[in-house]
């Protein structure tokens, strides 16, 4: 082929080749980042600093001579920019929704996390907000659905705590159906990563009907996405204002109006619809 896309799954390695594909046999290619390899690794586990160095450059170099790069947020196109240097036009499109039709008009007071629990998902810092929250009289119910290094913590608060349900590891399907019945969903996520990734789970709430409780940094991509998008409300990360925003919804005295969302956006037809019209633009 003489346009090919590729994106970062799997990062560096696929798309170094097709770099050299497209040197080859005078192609061009379009970069979809949905992910910044290797800073996005290096969060969660240590990167041989020579490792490191070397996917670092051969990654800026397929940034630089793409045709067109495609990322999710303003802060990822600041990175990208910063570390290639790139002259290419960077697109950016959000990530779709893995089910568009799971939405209940009746939904459960109370609040749902699921995807991958994580170390980037600061889970400790939740269930040790939820403890607190029920000690100082919080009742609304919290439902997990998901696996991740902190799946036997929660199946042990599960049995530990009153009204939190751990539904363990479920298909896309299962998970977004239980998603879609409860008010708020919860979106924790370190600080550091926003600056290189972009929660998937976020879309599939926002199409889900969920009014989203994220927890980061106020100045962060994903708090400011959804507070500026009227999605929900953030929450810095530490318990005490946690369980002041768990018991100031539970006191109704957080009002989300989401009935002007427009879905459609976070839809698969509209995500291949997109990357279609860069990938036209771009030839």
């Amino acid at each position: 082929p003489k346009k090919v896309y590729i994106s970062t799954n799997p990062p560096v390695v696929v798309p170094f080749i097709v770099f050299i594909y497209a040197k080859l046999f005078k192609a061009s290619y379009v970069y979809h980042l949905q992910d910044i390899h290797p800073e996005a690794a290096s969060i969660i586990i240590k990167v041989n600093p020579v490792i490191y160095r070397i996917t670092k450059w051969m990654d800026s170099l397929v940034m630089k001579q793409a045709s067109a790069l495609i990322t999710i947020t303003d802060t990822m196109k600041k990175n990208i920019l910063r570390r290639s240097k790139t002259m290419a036009t960077i697109y950016i499109i959000d990530n779709p929704s893995a089910f568009s039709d799971f939405q209940v008009s009746e939904k459960k007071k109370g609040f749902v996390f699921s995807g991958n629990a994580g170390r980037l998902q600061r889970i400790p810092l939740l269930l040790n907000s939820i403890r607190d929250y029920r000690k100082q009289g919080g009742k609304l119910p919290f439902a997990f659905a998901g696996g991740g290094v902190f799946k036997n913590k929660i199946e042990e608060l599960s049995k530990e705590v009153e009204d939190v349900t751990y539904y363990g590891i479920l298909s896309a399907k299962d998970a977004s159906s239980i998603s879609s019945a409860y008010e708020w969903a919860l979106l924790p996520i370190e600080d550091k990563v926003t600056e290189f990734a972009f929660p998937s789970k976020s879309s599939t709430y926002v199409v889900s009907g969920n009014k989203i409780l994220s927890i980061c940094g106020s100045n962060t991509s994903v708090s400011k996405w959804v507070v500026e998008n009227n999605f929900g409300k953030n929450s810095i990360p530490n318990i005490q204002s946690i369980v002041n925003t768990f018991i100031a919804i539970e006191r109704g005295e957080i009002n989300i109006k989401n009935t002007d969302r427009n879905i459609e956006k976070f839809s698969i037809d509209c995500f291949v619809e997109q990357i279609s019209n860069v990938l036209s633009e771009r030839g």
